[in-house]
């Protein structure tokens, strides 16, 4: 098992001896934020998750998988740190940029959509909740008829 101190001298060398948008760095960085997420340190996870996430829209664009599970990992990091606004901008943001997706892309843009209406119904916003409900069975419909 890796210790934090094993982590972060990982996550150094790959700053130093990689460009700082290659895949190396991206995998450094996210071991390091799982283990700070493990430990529930969520402070130091979602510095480390966001550095994540703008590398890997650089290295994979906006719509791939992988960076859309790193913006729902932050996301979440931003719920437990209380920051419900911060988290609920990212989500929205981020899903009503790809409004016209279709096949996988739209459903995993569709689940960060529908984390965000989780949050709004946690929170009693109904009436926001329903709208982004709304638009993630549009997204999902989009998806099943063209499959």
């Amino acid at each position: 098992m890796a210790t934090e101190q094993k982590l972060i001298a990982d996550l150094a060398a790959a700053r130093s001896h990689t460009p700082p948008d290659d895949s190396v760095l991206a995998h450094a960085l996210q071991r390091l934020a799982q283990w700070y997420s493990e430990r529930r340190q969520p402070g130091r996870a979602q510095k480390l998750v966001r550095e994540l996430w703008h590398i890997l829209r650089r290295l994979h664009g906006e719509a791939d998988p992988r960076t859309t599970q790193a913006v729902s990992w932050l996301a979440s990091l931003y719920v437990s740190l209380g920051r419900l606004d911060r988290a609920d901008q990212l989500l929205i943001s981020f899903a009503h940029r790809f409004d016209s997706l279709t096949g996988s892309a739209a459903g995993a843009v569709a689940a960060l959509l529908n984390q965000s209406v989780e949050l709004d119904y946690q929170r009693g916003r109904y009436d926001i909740a329903l709208k982004n409900c709304r638009d993630v069975l549009v997204m999902l419909g989009d998806t099943i008829t063209e499959s």
